[in-house]
């Protein structure tokens, strides 16, 4: 993967077709208005002579390119695609971690592992379609990682770690793939329980609410002002 990214910013490759091309233009003209230090655009001239930027704001970008929205005057005179290809390897390299922290559950052999992760990451493939075969996948591994450590351990770090990488993952991602994520989460998890059914005290007594759990409560107002 950091090969390819390496090749794709070397050759100053463009990503192609409807949707992620269109992403590309979204992010970069977010991007530039952050740079001139004018922080998140509010509305885009010049389309359709002027509208709101809400809805494009939130389907513009991933957890790479909201970061750097944050500190935009660093980046002021940066090429953007260099930016844009390092934003879909850290998506990857996030997929890659997921996938080998909830794969060391299930498998026993890293062969099976290493395999697996060539599947997942060949699947989510991204130069044509961003969002069903990218952003829809990248968060979710480690989401489901972080929670089954909960489960495990009771964990609230885990827990709040993992809660606030499922919301993470609304931000900058069409409306449809926030629901499919959603859904994934949760369907996932009743097959576990379903499945694992032997392990529902361990579970149920991770889900028992304490005392600490209210200190979490300023810690995530904190993190997401």
């Amino acid at each position: 993967n950091a090969g390819v990214c390496a090749f794709q910013i070397a050759t100053r490759r463009m990503p192609r077709g409807h949707d992620t091309f269109g992403n590309y233009i979204l992010s970069y003209l977010f991007m530039s208005h952050a740079a001139q230090g004018g922080g998140v655009a509010q509305w885009l001239p010049g389309v359709s002579h002027g509208m709101v930027s809400n809805w494009m704001f939130e389907t513009q970008g991933g957890l790479f390119q909201l970061a750097l929205l944050s500190v935009g005057e660093l980046f002021r005179g940066v090429p953007f695609l260099p930016l844009y290809q390092l934003g879909m390897f850290a998506d990857e390299l996030l997929l890659l971690t997921g996938l080998w922290r909830l794969g060391r559950r299930f498998y026993s052999s890293p062969y099976t592992l290493f395999f697996v992760g060539i599947a997942a990451t060949g699947s989510h493939f991204w130069a044509n379609h961003v969002y069903f075969n990218h952003r829809l996948l990248t968060g979710i591994p480690m989401i489901l990682s972080l929670l089954h450590d909960f489960l495990d351990t009771g964990s609230r770090l885990k827990l709040f770690l993992g809660i606030n990488l499922l919301i993470l993952q609304f931000m900058g991602n069409a409306t449809y793939v926030v629901i499919l994520i959603v859904a994934a989460v949760i369907v996932y998890f009743a097959s576990y329980a379903w499945f694992f059914r032997s392990r529902w005290p361990v579970i149920l007594s991770a889900l028992r609410p304490n005392r600490r759990d209210l200190l979490w409560i300023p810690v995530n107002l904190v993190v997401f002002t």
